[in-house]
């Protein structure tokens, strides 16, 4: 799955130690997932997870998931932090080219180990999959496609206009709420049986449930759309006909402006409070760096979009903050001492 939050360890990979490039460490292997990207993810999988409940404003608060949603969250993490790997796989000639990460096109993972890193993981998380019931299974099978899909031919949708922000919005807003519901009712579930899984799943986003989720869908778009401006030059480089090399950097700008209007009034259709408060702070940033245009405005503006939806959502779903705040402090002191730079390190090439 391709970047929804603009993590600036890309920008970053000139200022590293040169004790920093060696042999591989054991949390290079967790680092290299790119873990707090998947705040966006969770974020919305919490949304999932609570829409059964959702009664107008207010909403039950869940201070302890349930052990199907912390499986859930296990399984559907490993599914799309594998996308990242694979992402990175694929592209590791033009990241060497455009100096963009550095795991894997300095050599601290070999692309061997990165191979067999990827199969591990996928391997687990469907596994737990498996122990979810079908409602899960099929989330998780979705996910999957999506990763492979963004990143491998034919499809290869991150070189494709439109859908590289379709793939994203599908993965991490569609996908990860649908796996929140699904999660949250496995608990006793056997594999493969109870409640169908499509009568599960679509008896529980009916009506305002699936405004929410539209919502969803239409802020991690605006926030995807917004974050590949960064990287048009590289990508056209590439020979990438992305939506921001389609469109330029105004254009693709404008489209996720809009799209995050969208969310906003999606989220107030729904009466979704996480979905109104995240989208309308996530916009009011959005529309600043488009009227300024310049990287570091873009850059402010994604992480404090996703900041604001994972700050709403922690209102309901304390344990999202946790998750993210153990990902952002625990990312820090490890770029810290494995590389030598403050991380995220938003500062321009």
């Amino acid at each position: 799955m391709p970047d929804t939050l603009q993590d600036g360890t890309q920008t970053s990979s000139e200022r590293l130690r040169e004790t920093g490039v060696g042999p591989a460490q054991p949390l290079d292997f967790v680092f290299v997932l790119r873990p707090v990207l998947m705040i966006p993810l969770w974020v919305f999988f919490a949304q999932g997870a609570r829409l059964a409940s959702h009664r107008g404003w207010l909403f039950e608060t869940v201070l302890f998931p349930n052990v199907g949603e912390w499986l859930g969250i296990l399984s559907i993490t490993g599914i799309l932090g594998g996308g990242y790997l694979l992402n990175q796989m694929v592209d590791v000639e033009t990241d060497r080219i455009n100096a963009k990460l550095f795991f894997l096109p300095r050599g601290i993972i070999s692309m061997r180990a990165a191979a067999v890193e990827l199969a591990v993981i996928w391997l687990v998380s469907l596994t737990v999959a498996f122990q979810l019931g079908a409602g899960f299974i099929w989330t998780a099978l979705a996910a999957l496609a999506f990763s492979v899909t963004y990143s491998a031919g034919p499809i290869r949708a991150k070189s494709r206009v439109g859908a590289d922000v379709l793939w994203n919005a599908a993965g991490f807003g569609l996908v990860a709420a649908l796996a929140g519901v699904a999660a949250s009712r496995a608990a006793g579930v056997s594999p493969m049986t109870g409640t169908p899984a499509a009568g599960m799943l679509l008896g529980s986003v009916s009506g305002p449930a699936l405004w929410s989720i539209g919502s969803y869908v239409a802020a991690v778009g605006g926030v995807t759309a917004s974050t590949i401006v960064l990287d048009r030059e590289g990508d056209e480089r590439a020979g990438l006909r992305t939506t921001a090399v389609a469109l330029g950097e105004r254009g693709a700008s404008l489209v996720g402006v809009l799209l995050l209007a969208a969310a906003a009034a999606l989220g107030l259709l729904a009466r979704d409070a996480v979905a109104v408060g995240g989208a309308f702070i996530a916009l009011a940033f959005a529309v600043r760096a488009h009227a300024r245009g310049d990287r570091a405005s873009r850059i402010r503006a994604n992480q404090l979009g996703v900041a604001a939806f994972g700050l709403f959502a922690a209102l309901f779903s304390p344990y999202v903050l946790v998750l993210a705040a153990l990902v952002v402090l625990g990312s820090r002191r490890y770029y810290r001492g494995r590389f030598g730079f403050a991380y995220p390190g938003p500062e321009p090439h």
